[in-house]
């Protein structure tokens, strides 16, 4: 019996080497990947722009936004505030217009904030189907308020985003 017992204690433990084989493999991991990310070449970074590339990039990043609140739908209204929100601020006569918000107003006693979401849902709608060029493919965010006058709709355009012509 004493003979067993020494045979079972010379053995070498296989889970013990399993962890250190781990260990060992994680240690190589790392080597390698620190290796790998010591030989990045630095590039210089040009620190001076022209001029005219620093307002010509300043011109197409600018963005600026018209706020108006509408009774109803009037394109004519809404064209000729376009107009005169561009004129005001510099822009060239159909500038790019990047994102859409129409929030709808409701009254919270009587309505509940789906129907200010509604309005301006088909705000949206009547922009979209009388100037599909300008007002089709744009990101739109539509909400509702009950801090606006029930049958309202606010809208912000925001212009911006590489102006053009």
């Amino acid at each position: 019996m004493r003979k067993r017992l020494r045979e079972v204690e010379h053995k070498q433990d296989l889970l013990g080497l399993a962890g250190w084989m781990y260990a060992d493999l994680f240690l190589a991991l790392m080597v390698i990947f620190l290796a790998t990310i010591s030989f990045i070449p630095k590039v210089p970074i040009p620190t001076t722009i022209n001029t005219l590339e620093q307002k010509s990039h300043a011109q197409q990043t600018a963005t600026k936004t018209m706020s108006q609140v509408y009774s109803g739908f009037n394109l004519k209204q809404l064209e000729g505030d376009i107009l005169q929100f561009e004129t005001a601020n510099g822009l060239p006569p159909n500038a790019v217009i990047s994102y859409v918000q129409i929030i709808g107003g409701y009254d919270s006693n009587l309505e509940a904030a789906d129907q200010g979401a509604m309005r301006a849902l088909i705000f949206g709608l009547k922009m979209s189907s009388s100037d599909p060029i300008r007002f089709s493919k744009i990101g739109a965010n539509l909400d509702s308020s009950a801090t606006l006058a029930p049958g309202s709709v606010k809208l912000s355009l925001t212009f911006g985003g590489g102006l053009s012509n």
